[in-house]
């Protein structure tokens, strides 16, 4: 204020804000672990979604009023979700919506409510290119020619290629445990063989072993 007057000669004014903090004490800010960023080269707007998710029930009210356009009714009925069913984390869902869609437009928070259910459900959807881009952004990708993969590479040896089996013994037996998922379909047989029959994701394949461990694999 005393650099407007002296430079200015005419008095200034400013707005403060107290810090906004979680339920937990952690204030938000970009020297803390885990900071959202509006820049997507900083953070992918499937991470922001992503950020915006994993709040906790005690925030996602407040976050909701402050971080959204949602009319008050609609904030109220979330807050009723919350309370009754905070199983179904709709008012996480509706958080991550709308604040990614104010930063990155709808379409971008369509593409990644699918890469979501693709990763964290047992969805059969066939992702569009724009998704299929998003996944290979988030997870680890191999890339396989279209020579090589029309000469029929098998299942276990797909496994070793993308690092998912450190042996063929260990890919034989993660596939007979029934832990290997292809596409999100359960995978039963270690005679497995790949063909484009299997690629039904447009010139991509999804592995999974486990719940957590996912593996894109794109056939160029």
């Amino acid at each position: 204020m005393k650099l407007i007057r002296r430079v200015t000669g005419q008095r200034g004014s400013g707005i403060t804000h107290p810090l906004l903090t979680t339920s937990s004490g952690g204030k938000f800010g970009k020297t803390e672990d885990g900071a959202v960023w509006l820049d997507a080269r900083r953070t992918s707007p499937y991470q922001m979604y992503q950020y915006w998710l994993q709040t906790a029930d005690t925030d996602v009210v407040r976050y909701l009023k402050l971080f959204t356009f949602l009319e008050q009714n609609r904030i109220l009925e979330l807050e009723s979700e919350v309370q009754t069913r905070p199983d179904q984390r709709e008012a996480q869902r509706v958080l991550a919506a709308e604040c990614t869609g104010i930063i990155h437009g709808v379409d971008t928070v369509r593409t990644v409510e699918a890469a979501s259910r693709i990763l964290f459900s047992p969805s059969e959807e066939i992702p569009t290119e724009e998704a299929i881009a998003v996944l290979a952004r988030e997870m680890p990708a191999t890339v396989i020619s279209r020579a090589e993969f029309d000469s029929q590479i098998g299942l276990v040896d797909l496994l070793l290629r993308t690092n998912l089996a450190e042996s063929k013994a260990s890919a034989r037996k993660l596939i007979e445990g029934g832990g290997v998922y292809l596409n999100n379909a359960r995978q039963e047989r270690p005679q497995k063989v790949i063909s484009m029959a299997d690629s039904k994701w447009p010139g991509t394949i999804m592995l999974r072993v486990g719940k957590k461990n996912h593996h894109l694999v794109q056939i160029l």
